[in-house]
């Protein structure tokens, strides 16, 4: 028999072993079969049906089952049983026969196998009559000759085209048969001739004929096994029959279907062989497995299972781990795969993670085609095809998983007279399904050519019954892009839940797919552009070249969008020039007048990023404006406020009532980002911060979509995110800002995107949080930008450098960074302080640098400029840094100037930087207590800007650091401590400290000139018209805040002062 049919070997069944039983008392040899759900009824019933045969009534016994079920095993175990003994025990009397009868009946056997019949001996040959049985069934040893004689043979489907081959291999002597198909007639003559020979032989002795397969036997030969069942009644032969499929009318669509019709159902029974129950198949598994289980007995000593193997410990489940459990559920209650699951390859680790093996595989691959089962396969692929979870196991006292009629059908592509049968395959698959493994394993079963079909099918019968796209795509994926309507939709759908759950590179592929086929122009266009826009993350140029090949199509559906597309990518790399030169191109070619307006504001949008070309394009909108279109006038006028008020044309409020005017007016599609980007930036400017979060809110995607919420194709799309990120770090929010910037920035992994703008305020707010050194990385990860019309993003990297650079108390390094920034302003004419206020910070630098001619100057400058823009953040900033440039009460009454007017802005930074610096200056005034109030208010207010909670974007502990300590919070720290020490500020501190000459008030500095020119505290009374102790205090008050302890010190200490101020 072939290996698949792991018949009796070596004492073993299925791989359990046989146990001789002491028939001193029984008279029987026994065997314990644990295979439950039937096989011991077969047995039982195997041995009814051989006594009555041996009364003289003939019975017919059909064993029909699935592949691998068992079918060959137990007609062996029954021809065993009837040649090991008979009842008494002993062997009978005509069972020895002379060795020349024995001899030459075998040759003449041997002599016709050699023409036309298999081998003799065990189901597949036969052993002649009354011959001495020379081996068993299958190869084994036979027992001593039983008490009926045996003709047995087994149909093969090579012989099932040839007439009367089965019945030659079960008669190879005696009778002769003829090759070919016959007529009724005669057919009925051979027949008649055939049962007298059998009533002959069953004379001499009671005959048990063994068919195996008999399901793929040729037509005549079945039709003579029906012939025969009809005329068992008064014979002493017993007719023993296997089928893999199911013989009854029910399955008349499989071979051999016939069989069951045309046996007689008086004079025998059909007997199914269901699948194993849990406690058997648990069992079998296990003995393959090579575990020795504990073999359940009965109190009379024979082993006792019921029908379900759950009987005397038969529940073979218990004791197992998880691993071999979830391979029951793979073995489907079957021997055969039972079997090969046990010789399965035993990898380290658990299982499922290992493979099934190749044996598994093989056995699955016969199991799925099994005759008895036709719908078995189709049902297996398509289920092993849908996502893990689509069909729920059967609950609870039902007999199948929840699923439709019309699902099934869609799925199977079966015709609806065989969906009753497939469903009921629904039970025993969907446990197997469930595997990862046993999945892979149904799919390595399917041919190379059917999987492409299969997967289309099943992908069909997800998206019909209302599938998610997430789940249809992989399928589609592996299918060619057949461009039908509903493909289509399904990736669109795909790629945007792929977005939505952050993974862009999956969405990216979703899309190529979707384009590698025939796509509808205005389709194909919008494709295009989303493709484009996710390639920017990572490849730039791919996402160019694609714009570029769509714009040059014959049928580009729309190509004012794709330029458009086409020209943020190329300033999304840096080219501004061309990106213009690509919109003008555009622009020439449309005939629209309407349009022609749109494409000449988006190219004066661009056009901001470059100094040369800026003002020539804002007089481009002036010239625009009085007659542009109703829908683009909006953006024209928000254009025209952003570069007047640079250049300090107009002043805050004006800037204002421009833009809010228009707010509700009716905007072109393509410009209403562009418009509502621009609104929002004017009233960051102007400080009204809560107006353009709550402008930009309506535009800007939520925080778990970036970083594929951005398109950089779209440089409107870009400033949104620009001016939404400056609006928080004006607020002083700059754990939001980094949590929400850093997925984006990490999301973008070209390096020829290098978003100046937005990695500089993320720099900002790392060194605000107290980590320079990320901050440092931001910067310097931007490379060198000394490339003519750089964009103005660019101003925000130096300021940002210069800031940290002066907060280090680098004063040169941050004064050469502040200037470049204004030399870029200048270029692009741009005054106004709202970008970057350089002048206040390079005024600063030069304060510390002792420079302070040149720091006032400077000062004065900008604070100029902050009047004439007139927002209380600008202000403020510049009257700070002229503070610092003066000295004495001067200085003191300006910084509290700027500290009222910070007060009435949203600037938490501005003003907590202020209050630090006047809370010092008081204190060096001699007003300690106040000056420490001013200090601890700072300390307040730098406390409620504490990130309330790490993000998962700045976890600090990954990068091996200790606890955030925000700047500002250090700073205001640092001059409490000084403060209640006694110690003075020195210049060493973060904010620049006052000059010593600086310190002293009018008196005291009246009266230690005095005593520079050498006169007495006596004569210095007379002079001044003081009392002499006023005069000694004032000299002690002058003495400490000069740091000297002798007369003889002023001298060197004022003229020290005069030449550091300029005096």
């Amino acid at each position: 028999m072939p290996s698949f049919y792991p018949a009796l070997r070596n004492g073993r069944l299925f791989g359990y072993r046989t146990k001789d039983i002491d028939d001193g008392t029984h008279g029987r040899h026994t065997m314990h079969l644990p295979l439950g759900a039937g096989r011991d009824s077969a047995l039982d019933e195997g041995e009814r049906s051989a006594t009555a045969a041996l009364a003289g009534r003939g019975r017919w016994l059909l064993l029909y089952g699935d592949v691998g079920a068992g079918r060959s095993a137990l007609l062996t175990e029954i021809l065993r049983r009837e040649t090991a003994t008979d009842r008494r025990g002993t062997a009978p009397a005509t069972a020895t026969r002379t060795a020349p009868t024995q001899n030459r009946n075998r040759n003449e056997s041997r002599d016709r196998n050699r023409n036309h019949g298999p081998a003799y001996g065990g189901p597949h040959g036969r052993t002649p009559a009354g011959a001495t049985q020379g081996e068993a069934p299958g190869g084994a040893a036979a027992g001593p000759p039983g008490r009926m004689q045996i003709l047995s043979t087994r149909a093969v489907p090579q012989e099932a085209g040839f007439a009367f081959s089965l019945l030659r291999g079960l008669f190879p002597e005696g009778v002769l048969l003829p090759f070919g198909e016959t007529g009724p007639t005669v057919e009925q003559r051979l027949f008649h001739r055939l049962t007298g020979h059998v009533a002959a032989l069953a004379a001499r002795r009671p005959l048990l004929l063994a068919v195996d397969d008999a399901d793929l036997a040729d037509p005549p030969s079945r039709r003579w096994l029906g012939h025969l069942s009809h005329r068992l009644a008064d014979l002493p032969v017993l007719l023993l029959l296997t089928a893999c499929a199911d013989p009854r009318p029910s399955g008349a669509d499989t071979p051999g279907a016939d069989l069951g019709a045309r046996l007689c159902g008086d004079t025998g029974t059909a007997l199914p062989l269901s699948p194993l129950g849990p406690g058997a198949a648990a069992h079998l598994f296990r003995l393959c497995s090579g575990t020795s289980p504990t073999s359940p007995t009965s109190p009379n000593g024979t082993g006792g299972t019921d029908r379900t193997g759950g009987k005397d410990g038969m529940d073979g489940k218990k004791g197992m781990d998880g691993a071999d459990r979830d391979l029951l559920a793979a073995g489907a209650g079957n021997p055969l795969l039972l079997d090969a699951l046990a010789r399965r390859p035993r990898p380290s680790g658990s299982w499922p993670g290992g493979p099934l093996g190749t044996p598994y595989r093989t056995a699955l691959a016969r199991w799925l085609r099994s005759p008895a089962a036709p719908e078995r396969r189709p049902l297996a692929l398509a289920l092993a095809l849908l996502p893990p979870g689509t069909i729920d196991p059967p609950a609870a006292g039902d007999q199948e998983p929840a699923l439709t009629t019309d699902f099934t059908a869609a799925l199977t592509g079966l015709p609806p007279d065989r969906l009753p049968a497939a469903r009921r395959h629904l039970a025993e698959l969907t446990p197997m399904l469930a595997l990862p493994s046993v999945r892979e394993a149904v799919l390595a079963t399917a041919d190379h050519h059917e999987l492409p079909f299969l997967r289309h099918r099943v992908a069909h019968a997800l998206y019909r019954h209302g599938g998610p796209a997430s789940d249809i795509a992989p399928l589609l994926l592996d299918t060619p892009q057949t461009g039908a309507p509903w493909i289509v939709h399904t990736l669109e759908e795909a790629a945007e839940h792929a977005l939505r759950t952050g993974a862009p590179d999956h969405a990216a592929r979703i899309l190529r797919h979707a384009l590698g086929g025939p796509v509808a122009p205005a389709r194909h266009c919008s494709l295009t552009l989303r493709l484009s826009a996710l390639d920017m993350l990572h490849s730039s140029r791919s996402g160019i070249r694609r714009l570029h090949e769509s714009l040059q199509r014959a049928d580009c559906h729309d190509p004012c969008a794709v330029s458009e597309a086409l020209s943020g990518a190329l300033a999304a790399q840096g080219h501004v020039d061309t990106a213009i030169r690509v919109l003008e191109d555009t622009g020439r070619t449309i005939d629209d007048e309407q349009l022609t307006a749109v494409v000449r504001v988006g190219v004066a949008a661009l056009a901001s990023q470059d100094a040369r070309t800026w003002h020539h394009a804002a007089d481009e909108m002036r010239t625009l404006a009085p007659h542009a279109p109703e829908s683009v006038e909006p953006l024209v006028c928000a254009l025209l406020t952003i570069h007047e008020g640079g250049t300090g044309r107009i002043d805050a409020h004006t800037a204002v009532q421009r833009v809010t005017a228009r707010l509700h007016a009716p905007v072109h599609p393509r410009l209403r980002t562009a418009f509502t980007a621009g609104a929002a930036a004017v009233l960051e400017w102007a400080d009204h911060l809560d107006e353009a979060r709550g402008l930009l809110a309506r535009e800007l995607p939520a925080l778990p979509a970036l970083p594929v919420a951005l398109d950089l194709t779209s440089q409107a799309h870009l400033h949104l995110f620009t001016v939404h990120a400056t609006v928080e770090r004006k607020l002083g929010r700059f754990r939001h800002l980094v949590d929400r910037l850093t997925p984006l920035l990490d999301g973008v992994r070209d390096p020829a995107v290098r978003l100046p703008y937005l990695r500089a305020l993320t720099a900002h707010a790392w060194h605000e949080l107290g980590r320079t050194d990320l901050a440092h990385r931001h910067l310097d990860a931007l490379g060198a930008f000394d490339e003519p019309g750089v964009s103005w993003e660019w101003e925000e990297v130096l300021h940002t450098r210069a800031r940290i650079h002066l907060d280090s108390g680098e004063w040169q390094q941050a004064l050469t960074a502040y200037r470049r920034c204004g030399e870029r302003h200048a270029v692009r004419g741009f005054v106004n302080p709202v970008g970057q206020p350089w002048r206040s910070g390079a005024a600063i630098a030069l304060a510390h640098l002792s420079r302070h001619t040149e720091a006032r100057a400077l000062a004065d400058e900008g604070l100029r400029y902050a009047h004439a823009w007139g927002t209380p953040r600008h202000i403020g900033t510049a009257l700070r840094a002229r503070a610092l440039t003066l000295g004495g009460r001067e200085r003191l009454e300006t910084l509290e100037e700027a500290a009222r007017v910070l007060g009435t802005a949203p600037a938490p930074t501005e003003l907590i930087e202020t209050l630090t610096d006047l809370g010092r200056a008081q204190i060096v005034s001699g007003r300690r207590r106040k000056g420490r109030e001013t200090l601890r208010d700072a300390q307040g207010l730098a406390r409620t800007l504490l990130p309330a909670a790490p993000g998962p974007a700045t976890d600090v502990l990954s990068t091996g650091a200790g606890p955030l300590t925000p700047r500002l919070v250090a700073l205001v720290d640092a001059a409490l401590r000084a403060s209640e020490s006694g110690r003075p500020c020195r210049r060493t501190d973060p904010s620049p400290a006052l000059l010593p000459v600086d310190e002293l008030t009018s008196a005291e500095r009246r009266i230690v000139e005095l005593a520079v020119q050498g006169l007495t505290n006596d004569q210095i009374c007379a002079s001044l018209h003081l009392a002499r102790r006023t005069v000694e205090s004032h000299l002690t008050k002058a003495y400490r805040k000069l740091g000297v302890t002798r007369r003889t010190q002023l001298a060197t200490r004022l003229a020290v002062g005069a030449a550091t101020t300029g005096r």
